[in-house]
């Protein structure tokens, strides 16, 4: 979560009185986000947009993202988010539960953390139509040890022409927790979330505990029985429209 920076409070004491801070001028053409015309006219900085006009470029601001669900759709959505969103992106999870995993979550004794249990699903298939559009995703797990082929035979277990069936010998939730470790997303537990309402151009979430509070996009992935409950504005929204 943001936290209130302590030196940037003691420099706003009331009882300091600071001279103001003079910004760079701001060249007016990157603010609306084209290149300088100036730019490039010879010089250190021909062929460079932005070096050759002299004034700063404005720097984008920071976008918030909350990510509703710490499962498997959440942490990978959060993964691909810091992967693939242009800079800057603060990512926040939340979840409602104590854990992340939600329907792949994974059990330990609290006599031996190496004793565990998946409480959800217990193994992968992959099949052909899944290779072929997600293989990246399939090697890479597997490249780090947090997938392996099953080789055991489960009873009752269905086998068809083409599957490939994995598990995850750390138990099923370790690929959520990877994908939340790799996204670098503050993640919040016991966050439930019972509001979400549209204030100036902002999306202000509430939860059962705490203050609301306001972010950018929000991306609901938990089931849609929870969706279905929030209160607020998301309850009239379309995304149709």
């Amino acid at each position: 979560m943001l936290h209130p920076c302590p030196l940037r409070e003691a420099r706003e004491h009331p009882g300091v009185a600071r001279p103001a801070a003079r910004s760079p001028p701001v060249c007016p053409l990157e603010a609306g986000g084209r290149h300088c015309a100036r730019a490039g006219r010879g010089g250190p900085g021909a062929g460079n947009p932005t070096a050759a006009c002299g004034l700063t470029p404005r720097p984008r601001a920071m976008a918030r993202v909350l990510i509703v669900g710490a499962g498997l759709t959440g942490s990978l959505c959060a993964a691909l988010l810091r992967k693939e969103a242009p800079p800057p992106v603060h990512l926040t999870v939340w979840e409602e539960a104590g854990d992340s995993g939600g329907r792949m979550t994974t059990a330990r004794s609290p006599y031996n953390p190496q004793s565990t249990v998946d409480l959800g699903a217990q193994y992968i298939t992959c099949t052909p139509h899944y290779a072929k559009q997600h293989q990246s995703f399939y090697d890479d797990l597997l490249a780090l040890g947090i997938l392996k082929p099953l080789t055991s035979p489960i009873e009752g277990m269905v086998m068809k022409e083409g599957d490939c069936n994995f598990v995850a010998p750390q138990g099923v939730s370790s690929i959520i927790k990877h994908y939340l470790k790799e996204s670098g997303a503050d993640v919040c537990f016991r966050h439930r979330v019972t509001q979400v309402n549209l204030r100036n151009d902002k999306w202000e979430v509430s939860k059962e505990t705490g203050p609301p509070e306001q972010f950018d996009i929000v991306v609901l992935t938990m089931p849609v029985p929870r969706i279905l409950q929030l209160q607020g504005d998301i309850a009239n929204f379309n995304p149709s429209a």
